[in-house]
């Protein structure tokens, strides 16, 4: 029984107890020593194991080792083999550009960076492109380019699934990469742990994909609460652990800069943040309710007064936020209460006259959270249908 995974361990094991036998030591001692044997360190040296995840990073950098490496990572019985290679030097890049083509098919997913040099001067047109580009022309599809290597370990985690193995490849510094996506993974789960089953926790989010001006470098961490309790618990670990903290609505007209936001960006969607509720001429929605579905609801329960809420493209923590108008009205001349949560994650409810208002400005939600809104239309009455026959 081996304490290290991979074929050509079993093979590297057969070498030990027939060298040792021949020099006369006991079977028995021999196989007490490999089941305890732990290899060289980067040789399918585990970094993080939990389990949803499996980080592992290993110096294979020729084409058979990292062939080798790959079918022991498939050996493992997790679901995904998520790959960072980072090619060394510009000489063997080039030689064995073919061989390294070849040498990913048991990746699921393979990011290139670019060469580690070494001792070596750069050769015009050897970059991890061209391992890439081999890769593709093989025919594997799960194959991207980056060339900045401290984004690496952001485009690998960004694809995580629960389930995956994560493996570095390389003689050169990629290892610091996983070293870092490790790191960052303990306090995701953590998340995870907080928003539960129906909660998603994301890393390294691109906020173009979540701001309507489609702009926006990744989040740390993107968190997706379900419920007021999930977020408030968010609210005292960002605390606790002295971690930025943000909250973002359906990012209308938001700038986010290109070099993200490093934190926890927490986006309070779907469950109790979607729900809207009618009682009489007022309406409960959630913080992470769109404004126009607002107005939908009134309509539709016979509630006037609300229409111009269909002209904010925004959620309603965030027409909270800034105060939000359209059409000559603006948010709190329908607002009657409001559900918040302070930095320590307690829970408030205020009522309008209770509240400092002015043109596109909250400044209670400048350190605390909203949860919920109460809007008050008018019920309009219902006009008779004359059927002419």
């Amino acid at each position: 029984a081996l304490n290290v995974p991979g074929q050509h361990n079993v093979h590297n094991a057969l070498g030990v107890i027939a060298l040792a036998s021949e020099l006369g030591v006991a079977f028995e001692k021999i196989a007490k020593s490999l089941a305890k044997f732990e290899h060289a360190r980067r040789r399918f040296e585990i970094k993080y194991d939990s389990p949803r995840f499996l980080l592992v990073d290993d110096y294979g950098h020729h084409p058979t080792e990292i062939r080798a490496t790959l079918k022991t990572a498939r050996s493992v019985g997790r679901k995904r083999v998520l790959t960072m290679f980072q090619p060394h030097r510009y000489s063997r890049t080039k030689a064995l550009r073919e061989e390294f083509g070849r040498a990913f098919d048991d990746a699921d997913h393979v990011v290139v960076t670019d060469v580690y040099g070494s001792n070596e001067a750069p050769i015009p047109g050897v970059t991890g492109q061209l391992i890439a580009d081999e890769i593709i022309a093989h025919g594997h599809r799960g194959v991207s380019y980056e060339s900045r290597l401290e984004w690496v370990h952001r485009a690998i985690g960004n694809m995580l699934k629960s389930g995956d193995l994560v493996l570095s490849l390389g003689a050169g510094n990629i290892h610091e990469q996983l070293s870092g996506l490790a790191a960052d993974l303990v306090i995701a789960e953590k998340l995870k742990e907080i928003v539960g089953e129906d909660g998603e926790v994301c890393l390294y989010e691109p906020l173009s994909k979540h701001t309507t001006l489609r702009v926006g470098g990744p989040a740390q961490f993107w968190v997706e609460p379900r419920n007021e309790k999930a977020f408030a618990e968010l609210i005292r670990f960002c605390r606790d652990e002295n971690l930025p903290l943000f909250v973002m609505g359906r990012g209308s007209n938001l700038l986010v800069r290109d070099g993200g936001i490093r934190g926890v960006v927490i986006h309070p969607c779907g469950g109790d943040f979607d729900k809207i509720e009618i009682n009489g001429a007022e309406i409960t929605a959630g913080a992470g309710a769109k404004l126009k579905e607002v107005a939908y609801a009134g309509k539709a329960a016979g509630i006037g007064g609300l229409e111009w809420l269909e002209g904010i493209p925004g959620t309603v923590g965030g027409g909270l936020r800034m105060n939000a108008g359209a059409m000559g009205a603006q948010t709190f001349e329908n607002v009657v209460r409001v559900r918040y949560l302070d930095g320590k994650g307690e829970a408030h409810t205020k009522t309008r006259d209770e509240l400092e208002v002015y043109y596109r400005n909250f400044p209670l939600l400048e350190k605390n959270f909203a949860v919920s809104a109460v809007f008050r239309g008018q019920r309009e009455p219902r006009v008779p249908r004359h059927v002419e026959v």
